[in-house]
């Protein structure tokens, strides 16, 4: 409507003609003649504002009132997931046979009694502790679960802060969320092999930026090594990034100079490859935890399934791996998972709540990162394990670790180009909408294992809730 009116100040005949000549080509959204005059003239005499300035108070009033309601709504999801975290971890307290017998505590205790074996160096600690100083394994593991849980949750969140992201995506299934959402996983050694991997990213940022690089550089090997013998999957979480950037360009001087960087975890990865276990290795392992078991639960305990699993044939295992992941229509569910959290990643700052989150993401390099990461542990997803909700939180918490520490300056020549067409597409497209973002945000499924429906909709927010208030319905029930 403003190309219909008047520019300059003019008489009230000039006005009527100019509106005269002008209506005849009007759209049908165009306000009548009367209140288009009415606006010009009263315009003209700085007396009101045009109506669509008006239209444009309102509708900044009403996203305001949409943005309170968003971060009310933001600020409960929270406080029920920090409920229903430390609910879990209350409940199980005392109760650890099942954790034994299945893959949460029988993971910690992999040792090295029956010779070296792949992620046994945790498990040797622990016994070498309960062996010296008689410590409760159980309450041990539980106290080490909390603290482990509790400092990842806190360094996402400084990282968040300190990077002015914005923290809408931390409660979803795909962040933090899971440790509240998902009953397993936070009694497993997932936390702190992410803080470790941290651990190395930062330390491979002072090998190649700081000023005692010798010193930072033993200290990248001894803990990339330290992490690959708690869990050789670590691998595929840095070791392919860093290739990548130490190459810069693919040129062979650069290739081989990657990894003669890499060569002490590469090491300790191929002997992880060669020492996997076998059923003698899994007896050796479980056999000094007996007298722990009879002394607390009157009996001894059958091998863990964590500890059997160092028994699998490699090939059967790859195979029922992505049968079980990958079978029709659960393959479905997993591309929708996948493309949706990178989605939800790479426009991460798309929905801002918190003042602090003014500034922009880069997107670009963001998007890069993701799509090196998912490629670098597309054998975790795929042959190599079918726990994809735990392989798409190694995906996301390592993405952004790199991005928090390199996102800034980093670009990935190979992948630029796609990730600006990418982002291009995100930004020009319906997919720019923030009501979409949001709603993907409420939406977002991945189950811990296998994709079924109902384990889908038990990690959305609105599925988690509901399982939430049936979680303390069922408490006061039984107290009754």
């Amino acid at each position: 409507m403003l190309h219909l009116l008047p520019r300059r100040n003019t008489t009230n005949i000039e006005v009527v003609q100019e509106m005269l000549s002008n209506i005849c080509t009007r759209p049908r959204n165009v306000p009548t003649i009367y209140t288009a005059f009415s606006s010009t003239y009263q315009n003209n005499n700085n007396k009101t504002l045009p109506f669509n300035i008006q239209n444009t108070k309102s509708t900044q009033v009403h996203k305001m009132k949409n943005t309170k309601i968003l971060k009310y709504g933001f600020v409960a999801y929270c406080i029920m997931l920090v409920c229903q975290l430390m609910l879990r971890f209350a409940l199980s307290f005392n109760n650890y046979i099942w954790q034994f017998e299945n893959w949460g505590f029988a993971d910690w205790l992999i040792n090295f009694e029956g010779g070296f074996v792949r992620r046994g160096i945790l498990g040797q600690v622990i016994l070498c502790m309960y062996r010296w100083f008689n410590i409760d394994i159980g309450q041990t593991l539980h106290i080490v679960s909390l603290l482990t849980t509790l400092a990842l949750i806190a360094l996402v969140i400084a990282l968040f802060i300190r990077k002015k992201l914005s923290v809408l995506i931390l409660p979803t299934v795909i962040m933090l969320g899971t440790f509240a959402i998902n009953e397993i996983i936070h009694f497993r050694r997932d936390q702190l092999m992410l803080l470790i991997i941290f651990l190395i990213f930062y330390f491979y940022k002072k090998c190649i930026t700081g000023s005692n690089k010798i010193l930072h550089y033993l200290l990248f090997s001894i803990t990339g090594i330290f992490v690959i013998l708690v869990h050789e999957a670590s691998f595929f979480c840095f070791v392919p990034f860093i290739f990548i950037h130490q190459c810069e360009k693919l040129q062979i001087k650069n290739a081989l100079n990657s990894v003669l960087f890499l060569l002490p975890v590469i090491a300790a990865m191929g002997v992880c490859c060669i020492f996997k276990g076998d059923a003698a290795t899994a007896d050796a392992i479980w056999e000094p935890y007996q007298p722990y078991f009879i002394e607390t639960y009157g009996n001894s305990l059958p091998i863990g399934k964590a500890v059997n699993a160092l028994t699998w044939e490699t090939i059967p295992t790859m195979s029922d791996h992505l049968w079980k992941s990958y079978r029709f229509p659960c393959f479905i569910g997993w591309i929708i998972a996948f493309v949706t959290t990178f989605y939800l990643c790479a426009n991460v700052n798309r929905v801002k709540l918190f003042s602090y989150e003014k500034k922009e993401a880069n997107s670009v390099s963001l998007t890069s990162i993701l799509l090196v990461q998912f490629i670098s542990l597309l054998p975790m997803f795929t042959v190599l394990s079918c726990d994809l909700g735990r392989i798409t939180i190694y995906w996301t918490f390592t993405s952004f670790f790199i991005y928090a520490l390199f996102g800034d300056t980093m670009e990935i020549p190979l992948l630029t180009a796609l990730s600006k067409r990418i982002n291009n597409c995100f930004n020009t497209t319906w997919l720019s909408s923030k009501r979409l973002y949001v709603f993907m945000i409420i939406a977002v499924a991945c189950p811990l294992i296998f994709y079924t429906a109902n384990q889908a909709y038990n990690t959305t927010t609105i599925g988690n809730s509901w399982r939430f208030i049936q979680m303390i319905s069922d408490i006061i029930t039984s107290h009754r």
